[in-house]
């Protein structure tokens, strides 16, 4: 009998008993997972691989007698049998098999069947929207049952984006700011406008405690009350509201002009243009110190700063008010702190631990998760935020909280729109569609109304005139200090001499290679600002409420040292 019905299964992974060799076609498994496999009738099968760490190898497992021996075809899909130890893996996943049968083959009717459409067939375009009958559309003889074919079609599709690695490859080389949407599956991008984020959707507003202890989930659609929809205290009284991130494996790789930014849940890989290949990582966020965490979180305000001498929380000023003994949070109800250092900053997010400054792996984390949900440079068209308030004033500055109507949700609130005790006291009634905030999952400002620093990254220009810029970054909030590389990784780069538009980065990183030929609605799309002398530079990200064009995600300053202080310079936590 034919192997002609492809069974599936959700999240199978598993490991060899027993040794394999090339020609074997039976293996060993532990019972248990045996078991959870089910039976495999004589016409089913599972798509499945093998791997050995390096090399994959794609096989159809066609017989289970449920307490650990599987039989099994090898070499399918191009792939090559090889030899494999005790441990090796092996895993149910979707390959570029399963999704080219689907893509390039009709379905087909059994005649007399409940769903039959007059026994024809029904093309079935990779694109959801493109299903059309063979012949003309009068061949379906019922609606319903065409409606039912597609859905289940549907169905399918979305299983296997929730279920598969998924991402954003952007062509490096053209001056598109936009990028093309797919899933990978059996180590290839494939082209696919997907619309579900499930990584992105498990990103949710809470209130922890000063030892990071969870109280409480947020409502997911207004953060004034918890998930049970009692009120909430997001002032602080409480705790800090903080947005929790799931740990999530990752690919940042260049394969000529192509950049792949790819997430997924489970462990994953590409296959690049030679044949390498290449295996996904959790995001190194998650490895902060060398300590693997299921979760992190990102302030889901700026800064706000506490006084430990009069024992309350205090607008900022714009001018000095740190102290000793002060504490940076994130609660909803005060004008953000600024004026203040890096060191200090570093210094007051970390009173209460485990939580500290805003660092550049955090920073790297939010931003392929925006990327991999727009898929665009151009965050300021996407997801406008506050960087069109004109010239510099203290009036304009915002108090935290103002999207807290939008829960975890993202979006942008205009000033018109905004709470009138949170906006900014600047009278923008002439212009009331000025955005004022804006969120990205719960993450109030990522960029705009007030520059962020960024921790845990060091630049050191060289030279009179400047021959070299040095970046160097640490993964270990305790190593984190100014002017310094040691405890620090050489990534062996250099930003760019010289201030503008950015056209492109260095592989594996959001930092600029070069800005020559940049612009604001081409490339990056954000503006560089390099330090016009030799000397030790920090890093800010973002730009402030008048940062017009240049402003969006990927914004970067590397102008001043970390001792500077500004009245539109503040930043955010995390833990």
């Amino acid at each position: 009998m034919s192997l002609d019905t492809q069974k599936y299964i959700n999240n199978f992974s598993t490991t060899l008993q027993a040794i394999v060799a090339g020609g074997d076609v039976t293996i060993s498994i532990p019972a248990a997972q045996s078991a959870l496999l089910g039976a495999i009738a004589a016409n089913e099968y599972f798509v499945g691989t093998m791997s050995d760490g390096s090399s994959l190898e794609v096989i159809w497992i066609t017989g289970n007698n449920l307490s650990g021996t599987l039989t099994i075809e090898r070499s399918k899909e191009g792939t090559s049998a090889i030899s494999y130890a005790v441990g090796d893996a092996i895993e149910c996943r979707t390959t570029k098999g399963t999704l080219e049968t689907l893509r390039d083959h009709a379905a087909r009717h059994i005649a007399g069947a409940a769903d039959e459409i007059d026994g024809d067939q029904i093309d079935i375009d990779f694109t959801p929207t493109n299903y059309t009958p063979d012949t003309t559309p009068a061949e379906a003889s019922s609606v319903d049952h065409l409606s039912a074919h597609l859905a289940g079609i549907d169905d399918f599709l979305g299983y296997t984006n929730i279920m598969s690695a998924y991402g954003v490859r952007w062509t490096t080389n053209t001056s598109s700011p936009i990028m093309t949407k797919g899933i990978v599956a059996g180590g290839v991008f494939v082209p696919f406008a997907y619309t579900e984020h499930p990584i992105q959707a498990q990103m949710k507003r809470c209130v922890t405690d000063a030892s990071l202890a969870l109280k409480y989930y947020l409502k997911e659609s207004d953060s004034t009350k918890k998930a049970d929809g009692t009120d909430a205290n997001i002032d602080g009284t409480d705790g800090q509201a903080m947005v929790q991130t799931r740990k999530f494996e990752c690919l940042d790789v260049t394969d000529g002009n192509y950049r792949y930014l790819i997430v997924g849940w489970q462990p994953f890989y590409l296959t690049k243009s030679d044949s390498s290949v290449v295996q996904s990582i959790v995001h190194p966020w998650f490895w902060e110190g060398g300590v693997l965490a299921d979760h992190r979180y990102m302030s889901a305000f700026e800064g706000v700063l506490y006084d430990d001498a009069g024992e309350d929380y205090a607008d900022g000023t714009g001018s000095s008010l740190y102290a000793s003994g002060d504490k940076i949070h994130s609660v909803a109800g005060y004008i953000p702190m600024t004026y203040i250092s890096r060191a200090e900053m570093r210094v007051a997010c970390a009173v209460d631990s485990p939580y500290h400054a805003h660092g550049y792996w955090g920073d790297h984390a939010i931003m392929m998760l925006y990327l991999t949900e727009y898929a665009t440079w151009n965050s300021q068209l996407a997801l406008p935020g506050y960087t069109g308030g004109g010239g510099w004033d203290l009036t304009k500055r915002c108090k935290t909280g103002i999207t807290q109507t939008l829960g975890n949700a993202s979006g942008s609130i205009s000033w018109g729109d905004a709470n009138s005790g949170l906006r900014c006291t600047y009278d923008f009634s002439g212009t009331p569609t000025v955005i004022v905030a804006n969120s990205f999952r719960g993450i109030e400002n990522p960029f705009g109304h007030l520059w962020k620093w960024v921790d845990g990254v060091n630049f050191e220009f060289i030279g009179d005139p400047l021959t070299d810029a040095k970046i160097y970054i640490c993964n270990n909030p305790a190593d984190w200090a100014e002017d310094t590389a040691t405890g620090y990784d050489d990534l062996g780069l250099d930003l760019p001499l010289t201030s503008g538009y950015q056209s492109a980065l260095h592989p594996g990183t959001f930092l600029p290679s070069s800005v020559a030929g940049g612009g604001s609605d081409t490339f990056i799309t954000d503006y560089y600002y390099a330090s016009a002398a030799a000397g030790w530079r920090a890093l800010w990200s973002g730009g402030a409420l008048d940062g017009g064009a240049a402003g969006g995600f990927a914004f970067r300053l590397a102008y001043n040292a970390g001792s500077t202080r500004s009245a539109d310079f503040g930043g955010r936590s995390e833990a």
